[in-house]
This record gives C-alpha cells, structure tokens and sequence, in this order.
C-alpha cells in the first residue's frame, strides 16, 4: 500500500506491533477541497471485490474519521468510515466530479471505537456493511456510481479539528469477485 498524500503521511508499523496505525491529520477530500493526508491506496482488481478492514480510533471531535476508500482520484470517490458526527457515525459517501453526496438509511454506529467494516462493489454498485453479533449488517443503503475505480485503502483524518488521532488498522483485505 502506497500513501498518497498531499503532504507527509503520518503512520507507523511498530508503535501497535502488527498493526498500521495512522496519526490523522487536517485535510479532507470534499468537493473542491482537496487537501487529505493519510490515505494509503493499492491497485484495485478490474470487475466485482470486496474490501475490509478492522480498526480502533478514538474519534471525539466533528469529521474526525477513519475507514475504507475507493478511489479514481480526489474528486471521484468513495469512502465508508468511522466518524465522529456530532456523535459516532457509519458513514457511506461518494464524491463523483467534484459533488460530495451521503447514502440514504445509513444504520446506527453500534458504539464502540474498535469497528469492522466492509465494502462490496457489484457492477456499479457500492454496498456497506458492518460487523456486528456475528455477522455482517448493512451499513446503508447501496450508492451507484459511475467512476473508473483504479485503487482502494484505508485512510485517517481529522477534518476540522486537526488533532491527531491514533487509528490503528488491524488488517486490511482485498478479494475479487470475478468468476472463473
């Protein structure tokens, strides 16, 4: 995985021994703001995937937030995380030519800092869900989107506040979809 950043990426491999934890930072992606650090992407494969992740952040102040991206650029996107939305959100955005929009019926945060989250891509088709009671639950209902998927990660940021905020990645996975 690769940050790409609009300046330095705060991480580190060895202050949660087998975890990435990524320091947020000020920055964030909306619209015509396009100032995040800390997003950590890898080549996405062509066709239907999946990808998940566990993590553990202490979000307490407005728009600090942490989770999974998938990526055409800074202004065609989407993004599933952990935030802090005057109180604790799942949140399902996407970004596509520069217009910032929100999913429908998103489901309630199950309260706790440490989530699994997942998000599945079905032709054009972004479906988020989350685990909890041993299985996964939808997250919100499922956003379409039309933009040239080329990578997926992780990210961290604290949009407004600027605090850091350890997010510790415990995994992360990538799995296609494709039929053989």
């Amino acid at each position: 995985m690769v940050c790409f950043s609009r300046g330095c990426c705060q991480r580190s491999l060895t202050e949660n021994p087998g975890h990435l934890t990524v320091t947020t930072q000020a920055g964030d992606s909306y619209e015509s703001i396009n100032s995040i650090k800390n997003v950590f992407l890898q080549d996405s494969p062509s066709g239907d995937f999946e990808i998940t992740t566990k993590l553990n952040a202490a979000v307490q102040n407005n728009h600090e937030q942490a989770g999974l991206y998938i990526w055409q650029d800074e202004d065609n996107y989407i993004r599933f995380g952990h935030v802090w939305d005057n109180g604790l959100k799942l949140e399902t955005a996407k970004e596509e030519a520069g217009k910032y929009s929100k999913a429908q019926n998103m489901a309630q945060h199950p309260g706790d800092h440490t989530v699994y989250l997942k998000v599945k891509k079905t032709g054009n088709a972004y479906s988020t869900f989350f685990w909890m009671n041993g299985k996964w639950e939808k997250a919100a209902d499922p956003i379409t989107s039309t933009i040239n998927v080329s990578k997926v990660g992780i990210y961290g940021t604290s949009t407004q506040s600027g605090k850091n905020v350890k997010a510790s990645f415990d995994y992360f996975t990538l799995q296609s979809l494709q039929k053989e």
